[in-house]
């Protein structure tokens, strides 16, 4: 019988899982990065949506359903957007979609809609080889975008 076959000491029966595990062989080893650039479309996806409540399917450039699912997530997780948890077991990273922007979210937005101060930050840290974190591109885009405007 293929699949998992698992039992409980004590317990007059076991669970049979039909389910093959994958081999070795067949795992591909495909690592998800967390892409600063994929979480700016998919806000200006959502800003360009016509209503409150984001559209029910985004797509962006040639990017997965897993990618773009993956990134709402971690979106969910730093409260730029209300999501919705729609991970199954199945799935091979965490998967969400999107509500709603949140305040964050439209903060973050409103920070990084200026290409030419988003260019500039995101050279100026990668640049310097520093990882982005969200908190210090937003500082950098609003510290951009305050030079811009002659306050400083």
């Amino acid at each position: 019988m293929d699949g998992i076959v698992a039992s409980v000491p004590g317990f007059p029966f076991s669970i049979h899982c039909a389910h093959k595990l994958p081999s070795a062989d067949t795992v591909q080893s495909v690592s998800m990065q967390r892409s600063m650039e994929l979480i700016r479309e998919i806000l200006f996806a959502l800003d360009r949506h016509a209503h409150g409540f984001a559209p029910p399917k985004i797509e962006i450039g040639n990017h997965s359903d897993e990618e773009i699912g993956f990134h709402i997530h971690l979106m969910g997780q730093a409260k730029l957007l209300d999501t919705i948890d729609v991970t199954t077991h199945g799935d091979k990273s965490p998967q969400a979609l999107a509500s709603a922007i949140t305040w964050e979210g439209y903060d973050f937005l409103e920070a990084a809609k200026n290409d030419a101060i988003w260019k500039k930050a995101t050279d100026t840290l990668s640049r310097n080889g520093m990882g982005v974190t969200l908190e210090i591109l937003k500082a950098l885009l609003v510290d951009l975008a305050k030079q811009a405007i002659g306050i400083k």
